[in-house]
């Protein structure tokens, strides 16, 4: 064997060695990735738990439109891939990929927060119900801080369903989507009630 055929020989084991180096480390690369733009659009989360507080007992109108807060969950993700697919060298299958497993991730993390909102919801009225004489409300028209709680979640929901939607994630194929637009189902009688669907 000449000296160029060996060199070739062992050039190629050493390419084949890093390369199955550099494989083993991919996978907690994109895990660690998905991680952390997951921590950054969880941030934007923590805007549903205030909700409760802002209709509870304090006469406020009943809400028109979502809140600021979850507009800007996806701006993490967003701003993470926007300069990547502008230089056109980055795989869209690759995008799609971090896109469902991120959207995915965050869906998960806002149907904990929002079980926990609606679990607090129902204990509130129930132990309010205790002590509340029950009264005439005449037209029917007038909701209760409940409802209007229940209203608002359901609005940013839809927000929130149209912004994931952009990531090809939707109730049809997210079955944690599905589940957390049921947890908001209790605003959507009142919102088709005041148009706001």
């Amino acid at each position: 064997i000449s000296d160029h055929a060996q060199l070739d020989t062992v050039l190629q084991t050493l390419i084949s060695e890093l390369k199955n180096k550099l494989l083993a480390v991919l996978e907690p690369c994109k895990k660690t990735l998905i991680l952390l733009i997951s921590k950054k659009c969880q941030t934007s989360l923590h805007g549903v738990k205030s909700i409760s507080g802002m209709y509870r007992m304090t006469d406020k109108e009943a809400p028109q439109q979502c809140l600021a807060y979850i507009t800007t969950v996806f701006k993490p993700l967003d701003e993470f891939l926007i300069p990547l697919r502008s230089r056109g060298n980055f795989p869209e299958h690759l995008a799609e990929h971090l896109t469902g497993k991120i959207s995915e991730e965050i869906i998960l993390i806002y149907f904990e927060i929002l079980s926990e909102c609606v679990d607090e919801i129902k204990k509130t009225e129930d132990t309010l119900k205790k002590y509340r004489k029950t009264k005439a409300t005449g037209d029917g028209q007038d909701l209760t801080d409940a409802d209007k709680i229940y209203l608002q979640h359901f609005l940013d929901f839809k927000q929130f369903e149209k912004d994931v939607g952009k990531y090809g994630i939707t109730v049809d194929n997210s079955k944690t989507l599905e589940m957390l637009s049921q947890l908001v189902s209790p605003g959507a009688k009142t919102a088709a009630n005041a148009g706001l669907e």
